[in-house]
């Protein structure tokens, strides 16, 4: 079917070309006949050797993968999904982002016919999840052969800027302690700004992982379970053993808690922030970052601050860490301590009688 026709206005009496496909038309300056005739075939023929020349391309295609006409990115977001071997709540994770309303218009569109511009509209309609994940649906459909070639080039798509997170304060967390009067909230926020667990994990905590005779709480990140790892075991202090000696049972410590979703919890703590008056920016979350920088303020061993947060590798706590304030020691009496112990040791090396007692030894 030609996209280009030809009409002949009533007025002017000059002829016009019709674009069936924007619906738009332009004057072609002329009111010769055969003129118009030539200009509007020369159009058509233009856009009728790259369409016939799909099509072929479309033929082969279909002949090593019967799919590839109808597949669209509804099927690319299920299939990178299962490839991932994910659940609980990082699959969740991933199923509301395929749910967004930015991504709404490219889940029925087929793939081999997306254009960059639908992808550029998606992405300047949504936030940095749809970047995230968009650009990983479109790095499955290439690996996976779905696509012929990249329906956006690398250095076109957005520069992915996240929000800057940052740790709760102390000041903040004695304002929401002074202000929240449930009992179950306030040992839950009690025990998140002591262990710097995830909110999932602190809320679904129970008795079983609680050893008050040896005073140690075993911890398990539920998101690296799966894979082995994420176990910790951390000693109790005053506070901590106060808190699970007193909610101590068989079952779960917070039981409200961990029976409601984690974005349930994460509202009724914003909440809690907007009437205690601290920023939107503050979240569950933020517990982590306070513990690990008030670990990394007081030197704290990295590879114990590492296993506590479940962390794998040091770039990852690091970014955590990095607000932490850190109180360097004076260079001048370092300096002068470090001469000191250099001349006492040359002195122990010189005595006679250190000689005789590593003889005697």
């Amino acid at each position: 079917m030609e996209r280009y026709r030809m009409f002949k206005s009533g007025k002017t009496g000059g002829y016009f070309q019709f674009d069936k496909e924007t619906k738009r038309q332009k004057s072609l300056h002329t009111k010769d006949r055969e003129s118009a005739v030539r200009m509007v075939n020369a159009a058509n023929e233009k856009e009728r050797t790259p369409m016939i020349n799909r099509q072929i391309g479309l033929i082969y295609l279909a002949s090593t993968d019967p799919d590839v006409l109808s597949r669209t990115w509804n099927d690319v977001i299920v299939s990178y999904c299962e490839s991932r071997k994910l659940d609980g709540p990082s699959l969740d994770r991933l199923a509301r982002a395929g749910r967004a309303k930015a991504v709404a218009p490219l889940l029925n569109r087929k793939i081999i016919d997306t254009k960059p511009e639908e992808f550029l509209q998606c992405l300047n309609s949504g936030g940095v999840s749809v970047n995230v994940y968009l650009r990983r649906w479109h790095n499955h459909a290439l690996e996976m052969d779905w696509l012929p070639k990249r329906v956006l080039s690398s250095k076109l798509w957005p520069k992915i800027r996240r929000k800057i997170k940052r740790a709760i304060t102390l000041a903040e967390h004695q304002a929401l302690k002074a202000h929240i009067e449930n009992e179950e909230w306030l040992d839950y926020l009690e025990t998140l700004w002591w262990t710097g667990g995830a909110q999932m994990d602190i809320a679904t905590l129970t008795g079983e992982r609680v050893s008050l005779d040896s005073g140690v709480i075993s911890f398990q990140r539920a998101k690296l379970e799966s894979k082995g790892a994420g176990k910790t075991l951390l000693m109790m202090g005053p506070t901590l053993r106060e808190i699970m000696t007193r909610r101590w049972n068989q079952g779960c410590l917070f039981p409200y808690l961990a029976s409601i979703r984690t974005t349930d919890r994460a509202t009724y703590f914003r909440r809690y922030c907007e009437r205690t008056g601290i920023g939107n920016d503050v979240t569950l979350h933020c517990y982590r970052y306070s513990v690990a920088e008030r670990m990394h303020s007081i030197g704290f061993n990295q590879r114990f601050s590492q296993a506590l947060l479940g962390h794998s590798t040091d770039r990852n706590h690091n970014l955590y860490a990095k607000g932490a304030v850190v109180e360097v020691p004076c260079l001048e009496t370092s300096e002068i301590d470090f001469k000191l112990e250099r001349q006492n040791g040359l002195k122990l090396l010189t005595n006679p009688s250190y000689h005789e007692v590593k003889e005697v030894g």
